[in-house]
């Protein structure tokens, strides 16, 4: 998936430093900012139980798909067994942290690929999202080309009757769901975000969507996923055993929930719910916005959960372009340190949404990425 922020590339440098302060299995890893999940996965292949949190709906399906679920989904409810899924196996590829080890003709994965073979197959339907995002539709935007939104339509249609006739579970649900929000990314006709669209479809969004295949991590640890501010669930969280907290935050003051609106809505897929307000029809305004992404108040948040969350050791992602300056960052977690820092800084390539223009010029090519860890009071302070 296309995401700001993102810590695929510092995979490596994180699992590095946990290495280095002995940070290990058994034990429990809390991702406050899960994101995509992929520093979950990372935590879950490694043997740490997880929990994660985001404060939106697509993060939290992603979560229960890759983190809480732990084994083959069975899909007991569904009778597909007439589904040919051949060439549905010769288009459709694995993602997710763990693709590289995924046998999609093995036995484990083989009820899920029947499913998403049969979803895959459907033939498109109108509705309300078709209405409102797809070429064609009444609102008239272009967020994916008027095939693969109406395939959209019926997959997503689909999946929410199964769930309404008890067909299959919220868990298998969300193993789907999330193979459809990572497919349909991929063929957005956006510039990696949802904060517009294109005039014309691009050719990755003139090509036919075919559905992925969640490389999903099986295991016996416990893996919890909750949706909802971190700062808020700070106090579900006392007493806990967790060994470390991973803190990567919005940076600036872009809000997810306006630049992934459209995962948003296929995730919770409650058009019935709302009109999509302005030109890029954007979800109910200031539903989900991020105190972390506003500058009086992101030094405070950050501050206040590390100092409430009960955790041995704290890891925060932050970069050079952030609310919160290198210096305060570093002087308001040592308030909570008992005096086992560490602060390492990585550069790497920008993210870029669009080339330089008239209305906006990016500061250079690189940006640098901090890690930064303390050793903590074991207690939190209340």
């Amino acid at each position: 998936m296309n995401y700001i922020g993102s810590k695929y590339s510092l995979l490596g440098a994180i699992r590095a430093l946990l290495a280095d302060r002995g940070i290990e299995p058994p034990g429990t890893f809390f991702d406050a900012f899960s994101g995509t999940t992929i520093v979950g996965q990372m935590a879950k292949t490694l043997g740490f139980s997880t929990i994660s949190n985001d404060l939106q709906a697509y993060s939290n399906v992603l979560a229960r798909a890759f983190l809480v679920n732990n084994d083959p989904p069975r899909f007991a409810g569904l009778d597909l067994g007439g589904v040919d899924c051949s060439d549905f196996l010769s288009r459709t590829a694995p993602f997710g942290l763990a693709k590289g080890g995924v046998d999609l003709r093995s036995g484990d994965f083989a009820r899920l690929v029947r499913v998403l073979s049969y979803l895959d197959g459907l033939s498109g339907s109108e509705g309300a999202f078709t209405e409102a995002y797809v070429e064609g539709g009444a609102a008239g935007r272009l967020y994916f080309s008027r095939e693969n939104g109406m395939r959209c339509q019926a997959i997503r249609d689909q999946i929410s009757a199964w769930q309404r006739e008890g067909s299959i579970t919220d868990l298998e649900a969300a193993i789907v769901v999330a193979s459809l929000l990572e497919s349909l990314d991929q063929v957005a006709n956006t510039a990696s975000v949802y904060a517009a669209y294109l005039k014309r479809l691009k050719a990755p969004a003139r090509a036919r969507m075919t559905l992925r295949v969640p490389a999903l991590i099986f295991g016996d640890g416990v893996h919890e996923a909750f949706l909802g501010d971190t700062n808020a669930l700070a106090d579900q969280l006392a007493g806990r055993d967790i060994a470390v907290m991973y803190i990567d935050p919005p940076y600036n003051q872009r809000q997810y929930n306006s630049y992934y609106h459209i995962l948003e809505t296929v995730a919770s897929w409650d058009l019935d719910a709302f009109v999509p307000r302005g030109k890029t029809g954007l979800r109910p305004a200031r539903l989900q916005d991020s105190q972390y992404c506003r500058r009086p108040q992101a030094a405070d948040a950050l501050f206040d959960l590390v100092e409430r969350v009960p955790a041995d050791q704290v890891i925060v992602s932050y970069n050079d372009e952030g609310l919160v300056e290198r210096d305060q960052l570093r002087a308001l977690l040592g308030r909570r340190s008992v005096g086992d820092e560490d602060f390492r800084e990585f550069s790497y390539r920008r993210f870029r949404a669009d080339a330089d223009g008239p209305m906006r010029t990016y500061a250079g090519t690189a940006v640098f990425e901090y890690l930064y860890a303390i050793r903590t009071h074991r207690e939190a302070v209340v």
